[in-house]
C-alpha cells in the first residue's frame, strides 16, 4: 500500500513537472517576434540555456554582443554566419535599451 501511495504521489509530480516545463518553453517561444536570426537562436541558444533565460536576463546592447561573442569563446556551435542575426535580432528585441 505505501510503495502505491509513493508511486502515484511520483506520478503527481512527474505529470506537474513536464507540464510546467513545455508550458514555460511554449510561452517563452511567444515572447519573440517574428524576425530575422529568430529561429538561429532557437538553435544556438538552446544549446545550453532554455528559452526563458533570454527572456530573464536584462542586456542592454552591448551586453548582448558580448554575451554573444562570450558565448562563442566557451564552445557554442553557432556558424559565422549566423552571428550578426542572432546578435542583431537579441540586440532588437530583447535588449534594454531598445
Amino acid at each position: 500500500m505505501k510503495l502505491q501511495s509513493i508511486k502515484h504521489l511520483f506520478q503527481i509530480f512527474l505529470f506537474t513537472f513536464s507540464g510546467l516545463y513545455f508550458q514555460s518553453g511554449l510561452m517563452a517561444q511567444e515572447a519573440f517576434p517574428e524576425g530575422e536570426g529568430r529561429n538561429e537562436i532557437f538553435v544556438a541558444c538552446t544549446q545550453c540555456h532554455g528559452l526563458g533565460h533570454l527572456t530573464r536576463v536584462n542586456l542592454n546592447a552591448q551586453e548582448w554582443e558580448n554575451a554573444v561573442y562570450d558565448m562563442v569563446a566557451r564552445g557554442a556551435s553557432i556558424d559565422v554566419d549566423d552571428l550578426d542575426s542572432i546578435k542583431n535580432y537579441l540586440i532588437n528585441n530583447l535588449s534594454t535599451d531598445r
